[in-house]
């Protein structure tokens, strides 16, 4: 028993050991120097304010070498609390945000972006760990995310009309999430004739560019092109099918999405396919050739348990009473166990008395 416990005790300090030698390359994490409250009401007792304001006016000025001269003082103001200083350091990091894109001097952005926080809290979860109350780091990363997104969306404007193979490209080369992100919000906010030629322009481009789902799909459902979101839905791939379908969940018509939906089985994939079951059915599944779609697919290898679930949750009573016949007439077939697998897993459904 002896020796039972102390494998106990040695496990239970292993997490410890481990956090405090065997991370952070080796050397041990950073532990608390500051009460969270103690801090803020030391930050509080200031008025930092205007200083983060007069090292922005300083930024918007392009005065980079001050700039970077009155960083350096603050950082070693020995009049002021870390706390305060910090609390300026992340207010001006994040005023940073009004400036046009990359505009800052290099030298300012560097410190900001490698500054060591000096005031350092209790994480939440693990009381010895030290994190920064000011995390201007992080911050500086924000504004690197927010610039990056703002520079792709003041090119795709200029590209849009003038170059679009080389939008698409970029699109679809692009492994920075924030470019990506950039060009939509260009793009969706264009006029109505630049975003159908875009969309003729690339759509035959998609089976062999699925990174552009996301992109024709927000395209084709900014303008209410249901057949351009139909050929998206079919040709797509990727997690951007989800979003980009929600989407136009909210923009069609309950008949345009049915008819998105019956496409879709047809000749979409599979998986694309039960996705859109699930997002669709909903929205359309009161047409009656979407759901005699379904009630046919029960017996399809990939969609029939898609299909039973969507039946189930959604279906109308005459529906579920189509169901329960099926389950009935011919209990051992594939669609019967497919209805009162569904029917299981929906508690909230009626009682049908079938047996399970």
């Amino acid at each position: 028993m002896r020796y039972l416990s102390v494998l106990a005790i040695c496990f239970a300090l292993l997490p410890v050991n481990l956090l405090a030698e065997s991370s952070n390359g080796g050397l041990p994490w950073p532990t608390p120097n500051w009460d969270r409250e103690l801090a803020l009401l030391a930050a509080d007792q200031l008025n930092t304010e205007p200083e983060s304001d007069r090292l922005y006016s300083l930024a918007s000025q392009a005065a980079g070498p001050e700039l970077l001269q009155a960083l350096t003082a603050l950082a070693a103001r020995p009049d002021w609390p870390a706390p305060a200083r910090e609390a300026v350091l992340l207010r001006f990091t994040r005023q940073l945000r009004q400036l046009p894109p990359f505009s800052l001097d290099k030298a300012v952005f560097n410190f900001l972006d490698s500054y060591q926080s000096q005031t350092l809290v209790a994480h939440d979860s693990i009381p010895g760990l030290g994190v920064p109350l000011y995390p201007i780091r992080a911050a500086a990363a924000g504004v690197t995310h927010h610039w990056t997104r703002q520079q792709a969306a003041l090119e795709a404007t200029m590209l849009v009309a003038k170059d679009p193979l080389r939008l698409i490209e970029t699109y679809a080369n692009s492994q920075n999430v924030n470019i990506r992100a950039g060009i939509e919000d260009s793009i969706t906010a264009a006029n109505r004739s630049d975003i159908q030629a875009l969309l003729d322009f690339a759509l035959p481009q998609l089976s062999g560019k699925p990174r552009l789902t996301g992109l024709l799909g927000k395209l084709a459902v900014a303008i209410g092109n249901r057949q351009a979101f139909a050929d998206v839905l079919i040709h797509g791939a990727g997690h951007m099918l989800v979003e980009v379908t929600r989407q136009a969940s909210q923009q069609f018509t309950a008949a345009e999405l049915g008819d998105l939906l019956l496409s879709t089985i047809d000749s979409a994939s599979p998986s694309t396919a039960a996705l859109v079951i699930g997002v669709l059915a909903p929205h359309s599944l009161a047409q009656l050739d979407v759901s005699a779609a379904l009630m046919r697919s029960l017996n399809h290898p990939d969609l029939g348990s898609t299909a039973a679930l969507a039946l189930v949750q959604w279906g109308s009573d005459d529906q579920r009473e189509q169901l329960e016949a099926i389950a009935r007439e011919d209990p051992s077939s594939l669609a019967a166990k497919r209805v009162k697998a569904a029917l299981a897993l929906n508690p909230g459904s009626r009682n049908t008395g079938l047996q399970q």
